[in-house]
């Protein structure tokens, strides 16, 4: 199931590269997809796990296409100890829906270190929400560290 959900993360992100960003984005009025990314960067900066939590599906995976870093499941991502987010930035760059699966391409800035000190600033991230009886959960996120060119 879980490689299923990659599969179908990915396929998704990647026929959304070129998809423009949606009409709600463009009047800028808040896209509900677009507000619970804020309402997770900023439980992050308060250090509020129980809000993350409660974002997240149960299925949750964090997959990391950098380095070798193995994929994290929800408890693993809750579980991290010694990270500190300072501030965050998200630039969407595209969201689309089909019935109850959003995704989202954006790009992620955080000023933030864990144990072994500072981390990397930028990333390109693709997440998938999934609607539920619970409201839109996120299934999975896929993110690559972005560097300057």
């Amino acid at each position: 199931m879980v490689g299923f959900l990659k599969g179908m993360a990915l396929v998704a992100a990647a026929s959304l590269v070129s998809a423009p960003l949606s009409s709600a984005l463009a009047d800028n009025q808040e896209d509900p997809i677009m507000a619970l990314e804020e309402q997770w960067a900023d439980a992050l900066k308060a250090n509020d796990m129980t809000t993350v939590a409660s974002l997240m599906h149960k299925d949750f995976r964090l997959v990391r296409v950098y380095g070798e870093a193995p994929p994290l499941t929800k408890d693993a991502y809750l579980g991290l100890e010694g990270m500190s987010v300072r501030s965050t930035s998200l630039t969407p760059l595209s969201i689309a829906y089909s019935g109850n699966v959003a995704t989202l391409v954006m790009d992620y800035t955080l000023d933030w270190s864990g144990p072994q000190g500072r981390l990397p600033p930028r990333f390109h991230i693709v997440d998938t929400w999934l609607k539920t009886d619970e409201g839109w959960k996120i299934l999975q996120r896929v993110s690559a560290v972005k560097t300057e060119k």
